[in-house]
Parts: C-alpha cells; sequence; structure tokens
C-alpha cells in the first residue's frame, strides 16, 4: 500500500515541480519590431525579414539570441532577445509538498523560462552622413586602446537590473586582463573613413593642407557591461561604454580641435558571438562604441567647421636675396652642406643650406611640432635654428642658423630635370646618427597636385629624410624631398619638391 502512495508523491513532485519545462515546449513565437519597413531584421546571423515587424519562432536555450538591424544609409545595430521572464506554470512548483527544491528544477532548466511575446521597437543605427565635396578627407592615424592605468570595469549584472538601469550587483577592476591590439581599433576606423568617402588614395595621394587631416583617437573611461538573462547561467551579452578623446590635427600633425565624446556600443550576444572570456567580443563591442563616438564627433557643428575645404592661396613673400650659392662638381660636396634639423626632445628631419652665412631650406612638416626649439646637428654640438618664413601649404620652409657653410647649394630658376635622370637624396634616415646618408633613383614622373607640382620618384627615404636635397650626379640641387606613399605592398614612391619652387613660393634666391 505505501508503494503506490510514493509513486504516486514522486510522479506529483515530478510533474508539479517542473511544470514549465514540461508544458512550455522547446520554442515560442516572438515578435520582433522595428520602427520601419525598410529595416532588416537578422537573428543569429540569419535574415527574417523586413520590419516593421516578423514573427519568428525561437529555440528556448536560455541563450541570447543576437538581433541585428541594417537600414540604407544607417549603421548597423545590434540588440539581443533573450529568455529571462517566468511563465505561470512555474508557479505550480511552489504547491505545499514541494517548497523548496521544485523551483529550482524550473531554474536550470531552459524551456523554464520565456522571451517577451514582443520585442521593443528596435532602431536602426544613427544616419550616416556622408562626406561632402567641399569637406576635408579624415585619416586615421591612431586608436589608441588606453585602458592600462585602472581605469577599465567590469560590471555584472541581472537583466532586469540591467533594465531598470539599476546599480550593477558588482563591480570589479580588471583592465589588466584586457588585451586588445591598438591596430584592432585604427583598423576599424580607416576602414569606416573610406567605406564612407571619408578617406581616399585614389585621387589624394598626395595629402595636402587644403583637402586633408588627420584623426587621432584616444579611448579611456571603459566599462565593460556583462549581463545574465537568467538565473543560473552564465553571462549571456555584453555592452561597452567609453569615452574617447578626438584630436583633428592637419596634415602637420598641428592639432586643429579636441573632442571628448562618450558612446555606448550595442548588445552582444556571447552565446552567438563566443564567451565574455572571448576578446573578440569585448572588441566587437569596443569597436562599435567607437563607431558610434565618430558618428557624434562628425555631426558636431565645430568638427564640420574644421572640416571645410579651403582654397589653394599661397601666402606672398618679399624677395628674400641671401648670400650665393655654388655649383657644386660631386656629391661630396654637397653632401657637406645637408645637415640634420632637431625638433624638440625626439623629433628630426635633414635640411640644406643654401647660403654662406647660414640660411637652411627644409619641409614645413620637418618644423610644425616644435617652432620654438628647433637646432641643427653639428658634430657633437647643436646649433639653434630660427624660423624666418614659411609655407605650409607647399610644405617649405626658410630657417637660419649662426654657421658658414663653404659650399651652399644654388637654387634654380627653372625646371633642371628630366623624366628618367639619375638622381639622388641626401639626408638623416630614422636616425640622427644617419645624417648625410646618400641614396640613390631616378625622376620617375611629374605630378600636378591642385596648383603644385611634385616630382615622383623611386630614391630610397625614410621618416627623417624628408626637407633633404635631391641633387643630381654632379650635386647639383633638384628638389626638396617631402614624403613617401606608405602601404601594404607599396615601395620605391616617395615626392619631392622641385628646386624652382623655393624661389616661387617662398620668394628665396642666391
Amino acid at each position: 500500500m505505501l508503494k503506490p502512495v510514493a509513486y504516486l508523491l514522486i510522479a506529483q513532485i515530478v510533474l508539479f515541480s517542473s511544470c514549465a519545462s514540461v508544458f512550455n515546449g522547446k520554442q515560442q513565437e516572438v515578435v520582433i519590431r522595428t520602427e520601419s519597413d525598410s529595416t532588416e531584421i537578422f537573428v543569429d546571423g540569419v535574415m527574417i525579414g523586413n520590419g516593421p515587424q516578423v514573427a519568428e519562432k525561437l529555440d528556448r536555450d536560455v541563450e541570447a539570441k543576437q538581433i541585428k538591424v541594417k537600414k540604407e544609409g544607417h549603421k548597423t545595430a545590434y540588440y539581443i532577445h533573450g529568455q529571462y521572464k517566468r511563465p505561470f506554470t512555474h508557479f505550480f512548483s511552489y504547491i505545499p509538498f514541494l517548497p523548496l527544491a521544485g523551483p529550482y528544477v524550473d531554474t536550470y532548466s531552459s524551456t523554464g523560462w520565456n522571451y517577451d511575446k514582443i520585442t521593443p521597437k528596435y532602431e536602426a543605427g544613427p544616419v550616416i552622413p556622408e562626406r561632402s565635396k567641399d569637406q576635408k578627407y579624415l585619416y586615421a592615424q591612431n586608436t589608441n586602446f588606453n585602458v592600462n592605468t585602472g581605469d577599465a570595469t567590469y560590471s555584472y549584472y541581472n537583466y532586469k537590473n540591467y533594465l531598470r538601469d539599476a546599480a550593477p550587483n558588482w563591480v570589479e577592476g580588471n583592465s589588466e586582463s584586457l588585451e586588445i591590439d591598438n591596430s584592432v581599433f585604427s583598423s576599424a576606423v580607416n576602414s569606416f573613413l573610406y567605406e564612407h568617402n571619408y578617406a581616399d588614395t585614389t585621387n589624394v595621394i598626395i595629402k595636402r593642407k587644403t583637402n586633408s587631416l588627420l584623426l587621432d583617437g584616444e579611448v579611456s573611461d571603459l566599462d565593460i557591461k556583462e549581463v545574465t538573462m537568467n538565473k543560473g547561467h552564465t553571462t549571456n551579452f555584453v555592452e561597452v561604454e567609453l569615452e574617447i578623446k578626438w584630436s583633428i590635427l592637419d596634415v602637420y600633425g598641428v592639432s586643429q580641435l579636441d573632442k571628448k565624446i562618450k558612446a555606448t556600443s550595442g548588445q552582444f550576444s556571447t552565446d552567438f558571438y563566443g564567451s565574455s572570456n572571448n576578446p573578440n567580443v569585448i572588441s566587437m563591442a569596443v569597436n562599435d562604441a567607437i563607431t558610434n563616438s565618430f558618428l557624434k564627433l562628425i555631426k558636431n557643428f565645430e568638427v564640420k567647421k574644421v572640416m571645410e575645404r579651403e582654397e589653394f592661396n599661397p601666402e606672398e613673400f618679399e624677395e628674400l636675396t641671401v648670400s650665393g650659392g655654388v655649383n657644386p662638381t660631386n656629391l661630396g660636396i654637397s653632401s657637406k652642406s645637408a645637415v640634420t634639423i632637431l625638433s624638440g626632445d625626439n623629433g628630426h628631419g635633414s635640411g640644406f643650406a643654401v647660403s654662406k652665412d647660414g640660411y637652411i631650406v627644409t619641409n614645413y612638416h620637418v618644423i610644425a611640432q616644435d617652432m620654438d626649439d628647433l637646432r641643427i646637428k653639428d658634430d657633437t654640438n647643436e646649433i639653434k635654428a630660427e624660423v624666418i618664413r614659411y609655407s605650409d601649404e607647399v610644405d617649405l620652409a626658410l630657417l637660419k642658423v649662426d654657421k658658414e657653410f663653404d659650399n651652399p647649394f644654388s637654387i634654380p630658376k627653372t625646371e633642371n630635370f628630366k623624366l628618367g635622370q639619375e638622381v639622388f637624396a641626401i639626408g638623416t634616415p630614422r636616425n640622427v646618427q644617419l645624417g648625410q646618408t646618400i641614396t640613390r633613383g631616378i625622376v620617375s614622373a611629374v605630378r600636378e597636385n591642385e596648383g603644385i607640382r611634385l616630382l615622383q620618384t623611386d630614391v630610397s627615404v625614410n621618416p627623417g629624410n624628408s626637407g633633404g636635397p635631391l641633387v643630381d650626379r654632379d650635386g647639383n640641387l633638384i628638389g626638396v624631398v617631402r614624403s613617401k606613399l606608405l602601404g601594404v605592398g607599396i615601395e620605391g614612391i616617395s615626392f619631392v619638391v622641385p628646386a624652382d619652387q623655393i624661389r616661387q613660393f617662398i620668394n628665396v634666391k642666391n
């Protein structure tokens, strides 16, 4: 008699304590809503239809479903939808004869939880404004993931607290465990710039003050939110809040505007993209927040003002005649008039004398960062240099030092080069210990760039060569080394300001 009663009690316990699990089913139909019928809705990477609403059966597997909303002209938006509600059958597990054990059966069952039957109205991301033809191009230099000073936190939430915007369940600082490559973010920002016509390598190979700006960003104050949808389960999604100090600079690295902008990422399912310990999930969230921050940046009125394209209008200078140059007879004599220019604590470039009493020609970008602390290297000594004049539109500058030169370069009155002609660059590549290094190449082409002629050459140049002389085999001045074209797979393309433009744009002759 006791055995049948015991079996009956056990059956009732199993039945009532797991009612939600037994009767809830393995799937639930959910209506996913967006703000318009022009949006595309994706669930876990699969497109399920267009808005404004789509009914879809979602598995009850206690995994946060990754919702992605796309719309033409808008940034992609990321949301999650997960099980966090109890079905009404759950309350049968509290029947009097099993007040303790019953609820825990449903807690750890994937079918013991429900989705919201109708989602919030998911919006597409912000509008992406395309760059207008009257705006300068933007090129990302560095986007630094600067969270090595303890300013990163992990905040842990249950989903109901997250929805109420309540305080997290607990917080911990854990910046030392973050290992995310800075290049991930520089690459991501640049990809966005190229995709939406903010950067261009086809038409603007030569970046000029009139047509281009540089963009730096420093990420700080990072808060990584990890959210659990229901009891008894691990993190279901990650969201990131951060602050970025954006710096807009001209092509010479001189700051034009700084802006601090906070932004929040979309929600990224750790069930779909990988666990919360996977750096890729955090990288995706950080990258999304950076993009959101950038979109706020380019809509800012002050930023729009800085981005306005300028007309080429070089400053006019009074003619300056300096003590005459000489016509050298070989490269050895020419190299003695090439100098290393030191700027600030660590910067350096090249230059060359155009007068016996110490007038030096170089690039403007060599001196732009610190005009008050310029020197030339003279054996073991340093001689202070004074800025006399410069053209930031043409990238030329004239300095004066207290030093005598025996064989200063003669500035040509007209073009003195030919295509295919053998030429030599003299300068200080990479390190100040490599002063008066000579490399060889040819004049490959002549390029016109918004009112300025540039020589293209395959001479080997490196950082530090800028401002140095390009000469022929006899040591006659051909031009001023300006820049090297950088990029994966690019070799042997550098640009030189023809020497006759020293007369034309900064009005110096000898």
